[in-house]
Formats: structure tokens, C-alpha cells, sequence
């Protein structure tokens, strides 16, 4: 009767093993002809997939064929990786493209229906075996060789699903396609404006944008990183680059590194972009073209002299000056602009000027009048302006600067909520004088109604 039961035990296990081997094979054999379409693909340029989709295909394909070989030795921990792996493809073509055709999903289906059953065959099969105190069989250091590299592959593609799960790429992606969580991010950091329009990012970190990237917008193009605990940045200007340097072309596993330098090196950035679909091309290209058509006569003199930009110098050539002038030393041309943009009405007296523009003051300036205070800017190529009654203005915040300061932002608000900050120079203390004049003129002209109605205003703050 021991015997019958021995030798049934005996059928059952190489009836498992057959199972277990023979679904094995079919993984090897598959495994094989996936691995060498994809390396063919590759070479020949001809697929569907770009090249990064290939290279990763390729892994998955290689992990699985290594946990089947492993299986085919007997390695549960093998039949479970393989498992996995097949589990992970329509997940990665998922993510990849949002859907797949449903003769996918069947394909998929089947082999993990398949993987499921070597996995329960190679479970039995180590139990049988327990029972009659034998070998499993097989070569051991080619299951645990094949065991290991799998496994590792494995835990490798794993992390990159987690870097895709926390929204992190490594390509670059349009301004477009940029999630609502990474432009309040740039916006939060002061990256990005509301003026600016975002055209590309790429993004350097694992799993957090904060961790570092590059960003060109139609204004300026720069990026972020972390340095000893703190994140820094650099932003140039385009119209004010000099010089783009490739430091790195760049390939499958590394991205391109360039260099973009401001005129005498004033400023210098770095940026890393993915080589992806030759978005970096595309990329730097943009940059060079915004840069080129907005780059002016008197930066192109800087840039050819190698020295850093002399704001200043620019202005005075355009006719502008860096200080508050009085209202009789305002030039005509300037009165006549004031003028045609209706911030100067007719037989209205200009008390103070200042313009900040460094090619004309239509880029930004402020003015008082006997009866206006205010001042223009240009947002988006368009001019806005904001101007308040001498005897409508509740307070002007006189900011704190520094020695290095050129110019202080000056806020100015009324007693029905409305403010404007503006930009003011802190040159002999220029900006402060101004204020303290504008707020004098208001005090004499307020009206006891007014008066109340910015105490109530100021209360409710």
C-alpha cells in the first residue's frame, strides 16, 4: 500500500515539473524573440516605440526571460518575478498611452494566467520533493545567478514607477502638457508670472520638482537645485544671452548640458535636458530663437565687448535718466508720450518724472502731477497704467532697503481697496522723497469723507 502511495507521489511529481518546465520553455522562447525584435528595432530604426521605450522593453523582456530560465531550474522566487514583470507590462503601456486594444489585454491575460499556473506548479514541485528528501533538481548556480539579476531588475524598474507615480519626468515637456501642480509650484517659487507664457520644462529630480530643473518661458530661461540644504537659482533674460556652450551631448542614459552666459559673464546657467525625441533640440532652439529677435543693438555692443551690461549707459544713450527729474526737465519727446498714452491731460503740470525703461519709458515709470499720482507698466507688449487723486491716496509703504537696492517697490493704496506697487529709485534716497511729497499734497487735499473712509479701510485690513 506504501508503495502505490510512493509511486502515485512519484507521477505527481514529474507531472508537475513538466508543467512547470514547460511553461517555462514557452517564456524562454517568447522572452528570446521579444528581446531580439527590440534590439533589431533599435538598430534598424524602424518601430513604433522611440528609443528610450525600446531600451526599457528591452529590460523588462531580458528580467523576464532570466526569472524563466530560473523557473525552468525550479526557482519559486523566479516563477514569482517572472509573474510580476508580466504584470508590470500593460501597467507601463498604460501610463505610457492611457489605453490599450483589447486584443492586448487578452494577450496579457493569457500569460499571466500562465505565469499564475508555473507559479502554483513550482510550489507543488518543492513540496513533492520536501517528501521524498530530494534535490529539486537543476543547475543551482545558474537559478540563483538568474534569480538575483531578475530580482534586481525588477526592484529597478519598480523605482521608476514610483519616480512616473509622483509625477516627475525626465522628459521634456511642453508648456502645454504642464500639469496644474507644477505651474502653481513655479508660481509659488516666483519662477513663473502671470505675464509669462512656460514653453518647456525638464525637470532633474526623482520625486520632487523642488529637487531641480530647467525652465524657458517666452521671457527668460534658467533653472533651479539644491546646494547645502537651500534651493538657488538663476534666470537670464532672453535678448541678454551672450553665449550658449555644450558642455554635454548627451544619450540614452545622460542628459545634454549646456551652459547659457548674460554679456562678460555676468550671469551663467546651466541646464540639464533630456535627449528624449530630441526635445533638448528643440528646446535650445526656441531659446536661441525668442533670444535673437528680442537681443537689441546696445546689448549685442556688450556682448561683442565681453563685458557686463551697464543699464545705466543704455538708458542715458536712449535718453532716459536713472533719477526723478523735475517736471520742467522733462524732454518734449517724453511729454509727447505721456501724452498720446493720455497720463497727461491738457494744461496738466508735471511736478516729478521717473521712468525705469532702460530702451524707452514705455517699459515702466511713475509721475506726479498737481492733481495724479501713479504710474505705467508694460505687461504682455501692452502699456497699463494706474493713477489716484491727490486727496484719494490712504498710504504709500515706504519699504525697507539695502545699500545694493537700485530701486524699491513703493506700494500706493486707496481708500476703495486699490493699490499698485511701484518701482522708485533708492539713489539719494530719491524714492522716499518722492512719497513723503505725494503724501504731503494728499493730506492737504483730503476731505474729512475720505479721511474716514481709509481709517475704515485700514481697519478692516
Amino acid at each position: 500500500m506504501e508503495a502505490e502511495v510512493s509511486d502515485d507521489l512519484v507521477q505527481q511529481r514529474v507531472k508537475v515539473r513538466r508543467r512547470m518546465r514547460g511553461v517555462a520553455t514557452f517564456f524562454i522562447v517568447i522572452s528570446i524573440i521579444g528581446l531580439l525584435g527590440s534590439v533589431a528595432a533599435f538598430l534598424t530604426g524602424r518601430s513604433e516605440f522611440d528609443e528610450y521605450e525600446l531600451f526599457a522593453l528591452a529590460i523588462i523582456v531580458f528580467g523576464m526571460l532570466l526569472s524563466a530560465v530560473s523557473a525552468w531550474h525550479g526557482s519559486r522566487v523566479a516563477a514569482l518575478v517572472l509573474l510580476l514583470f508580466l504584470a508590470l507590462t500593460p501597467l507601463s503601456a498604460v501610463m505610457q498611452w492611457d489605453e490599450l486594444d483589447p486584443p492586448d489585454w487578452v494577450r496579457s491575460a493569457l500569460y499571466i494566467s500562465l505565469a499564475v499556473w508555473m507559479l502554483t506548479n513550482s510550489v507543488r514541485y518543492h513540496r513533492l520533493s520536501r517528501q521524498f528528501s530530494e534535490s529539486i533538481g537543476g543547475l543551482s548556480w545558474l537559478r540563483w545567478s538568474a534569480k538575483l539579476v531578475s530580482a534586481s531588475l525588477l526592484l529597478f524598474i519598480g523605482f521608476g514607477f514610483a519616480v512616473l507615480s509622483v509625477g516627475v519626468s525626465s522628459s521634456i515637456i511642453k508648456g502645454a502638457d504642464m500639469t496644474e501642480e507644477q505651474l502653481i509650484w513655479l508660481f509659488e517659487q516666483g519662477y513663473l508670472t502671470n505675464d509669462e507664457r512656460p514653453l518647456y520644462l525638464n525637470l532633474d529630480g526623482a520625486f520632487s520638482i523642488a529637487e531641480g530643473g530647467s525652465l524657458l518661458t517666452n521671457t527668460y530661461v534658467g533653472g533651479w537645485w539644491q546646494e547645502d540644504g537651500e534651493q538657488r537659482s538663476v534666470w537670464i533674460k532672453l535678448g541678454e544671452i551672450c553665449q550658449v556652450k555644450t558642455l554635454k551631448q548627451g544619450d540614452l542614459f545622460e542628459p545634454a548640458v549646456y551652459s547659457v552666459h548674460s554679456p562678460g559673464d555676468e550671469l551663467w546657467v546651466e541646464l540639464w535636458l533630456s535627449v528624449e525625441n530630441d526635445q533638448h533640440d528643440r528646446f535650445m532652439s526656441r531659446m536661441k530663437t525668442i533670444n535673437n529677435r528680442k537681443k537689441r543693438p546696445e546689448v549685442q555692443a556688450f556682448c561683442d565687448q565681453n563685458r557686463a551690461i551697464d543699464w545705466d549707459e543704455i538708458a542715458a544713450a536712449n535718453g532716459i535718466s536713472r533719477d526723478i527729474i523735475h517736471g520742467a526737465d522733462v524732454s518734449e519727446a517724453h511729454r509727447l508720450w505721456l501724452a498720446e498714452q493720455q497720463f497727461l491731460l491738457d494744461q496738466e503740470q508735471i511736478l516729478e518724472f521717473f521712468s525705469y525703461g532702460r530702451f524707452s519709458i514705455a517699459e515702466g515709470g511713475a509721475l506726479l502731477t498737481e492733481s495724479y499720482f501713479g504710474g505705467w507698466w508694460e505687461s504682455s507688449g501692452e502699456v497699463q497704467g494706474w493713477w489716484a487723486n491727490i486727496g484719494e491716496i490712504c498710504d504709500i509703504t515706504i519699504p525697507e532697503t539695502e545699500d545694493a537696492d537700485i530701486s524699491a517697490l513703493y506700494r500706493v493704496s486707496t481708500s476703495d481697496g486699490d493699490w499698485v506697487d511701484l518701482s522708485l529709485p533708492t539713489k539719494n534716497n530719491q524714492g522716499a522723497q518722492l512719497a513723503q511729497r505725494v503724501l504731503e499734497m494728499n493730506a492737504r487735499a483730503e476731505t474729512d469723507e475720505h479721511r474716514v473712509a481709509c481709517q475704515a479701510a485700514e481697519s478692516t485690513e
